[in-house]
């Protein structure tokens, strides 16, 4: 669950609906601007299959959150579901436990969507440690989470999480090779289209995420590929008011492109009535009705 106070009330977004939002800007993204398609990084034989993929596996790189958001752990002190980062201050293993969920889910048909969301997830925490192993180039950060001090707090057990890196490694391994020994899907895991896929990834789950916290906050998102892995552009995201949002350089392929975010919004009135009614928190977060709030991407301000 994605909580944020947005005014005097609190914004409920669900992690696969915050997936859906970024599977969806993938969908979109490319053809403006010299960016290119996902599929389209480097050369492959079918690039409109692999784009499917690169599409469908950002829409789903959140999907082991399913069971959790089924059953939320609540928070004492507002009566409603945790937020995503404080559910891994209170129990370190949980977060790791959503991505060995999610990282199988889909990996016996899709090896290629199951070998990205493990890279997304290997990527999240590696830069938390000085290891060999763990090495990757700082292009591959996360925007929101990769600065030293914030990819420190996202590690609650240093422990628990370096083994859970050594595990994404060898599952990646195996997925590599799985890929390599097929002919239609060799090209793929090559660095190529691997690196580029994976950093479209996270910055698309980075923009989905500041719509999800209100789209009210202004970024500047480096490392982003344009026509390939090789060529990287920094990108502005400038929110300009009536939650409209000026992206420049510009990589999707519709202008503007509406986005469509389906958020449970908590009225402070709501709230001081379900801190005093005698409803249980389950009652009272689905007697929230689902809203649907529509953003605005754009080229420019005008």
């Amino acid at each position: 669950m994605l909580k944020s106070r947005i005014d005097n009330s609190v914004w409920l977004v669900q992690q696969h609906d915050h997936s859906r939002v970024a599977g969806y800007l993938a969908a979109h993204w490319g053809g403006a601007n010299g960016f290119a398609r996902p599929g389209y990084f480097a050369p492959f034989t079918e690039p409109e299959r692999l784009r499917q993929e690169v599409v469908w596996g950002i829409a789903e790189h959140d999907n082991g959150w399913w069971e959790w958001e089924a059953s939320p752990a609540i928070d004492q002190a507002d009566g409603l579901p945790l937020h995503l980062a404080d559910v891994a201050k209170r129990s370190p293993g949980e977060g790791l436990e959503r991505w060995r969920l999610g990282v199988p889910r889909l990996a016996d048909q899709h090896p290629y969507i199951a070998l990205l969301i493990s890279l997304h997830a290997f990527h999240l925490y590696c830069f938390a440690f000085d290891d060999e192993a763990f090495r990757a180039p700082d292009s591959l950060r996360h925007p929101l989470f990769g600065s030293p001090e914030r990819v420190q707090q996202l590690v609650a057990d240093r422990e628990l999480t370096a083994s859970f890196l050594r595990e994404q490694l060898q599952i990646q391994e195996q997925l590599r090779t799985r890929l390599q020994a097929d002919d239609a899907w060799e090209q793929a895991a090559a660095p190529a289209h691997r690196a580029p896929h994976l950093r479209l990834l996270q910055v698309l789950d980075a923009l989905s995420l500041l719509l999800c916290f209100g789209g009210r906050q202004e970024l500047t998102i480096a490392d982003v590929p344009r026509a390939s892995g090789e060529e990287l552009v920094a990108m502005q995201w400038r929110p300009i008011g009536e939650r409209r949002i000026v992206c420049d350089p510009y990589p999707f392929d519709l202008d503007p492109l509406p986005v469509y975010l389906p958020v449970r919004i908590a009225t402070a009135e709501q709230l001081a009535s379900q801190q005093t009614g005698g409803a249980l928190p389950l009652t009272r977060l689905h007697s929230l009705p689902v809203e649907t709030v529509r953003f605005e991407l754009i080229s420019h301000a005008g």
